[in-house]
């Protein structure tokens, strides 16, 4: 069984909200370069207007996401975690589809609860709550980590 990451990043919100973004830029750009195609190829004034729109809707997305992302930080070596430097990546890091690796950040911090960074390597959760957050033993007291609810051994 794979040990779990004990690393816990404060901004799990901003990292969620700014993994949603980045992975929203790939369809609103497709989006807006195939309306706008389809509208100039075919003279088509509404698609040309629907293109526009997703134009738009990119460049807001885009502020939001520079503007969030560049403030998140990782918090075992202080890069930013979804804006890529020039600098040396770890081995592990990984790019997401061949193409760029804070889309694979991205990624992992939005479908699986953990990024892994791309400059030192390290697994981060991003998860709101522990995984026995709320849960209870037949007491009523909180289970801690480790721990396993033995009450119902005891009742048999």
């Amino acid at each position: 069984m794979k040990q779990r990451s004990k690393l816990y990043h404060p901004d799990s919100v901003k990292i969620q909200v700014c993994s949603f973004l980045s992975l929203l830029r790939i369809p609103l750009g497709l989006w807006a370069v195939f309306s706008l195609g389809i509208g100039f190829l075919f003279s088509n004034p509404f698609f040309v207007r629907f293109g526009l729109v997703g134009i738009g809707m990119l460049v807001l997305v885009l502020v939001v996401y520079f503007f969030i992302g560049a403030g998140i930080r990782c918090i075992v070596c202080t890069n930013p975690v979804f804006m890529s430097k020039r600098c040396t990546k770890n081995r592990e890091a990984r790019r997401f589809m061949g193409i760029s690796y804070p889309m694979e950040v991205a990624k992992d911090a939005l479908l699986s609860g953990y990024y892994r960074c791309m400059y030192c390597g390290e697994r981060v959760r991003t998860e709101d709550e522990d995984e026995l957050a709320g849960q209870v033993d037949a007491e009523g007291n909180p289970l801690e980590e480790g721990s396993e609810d033995q009450s119902n051994i005891s009742s048999w």
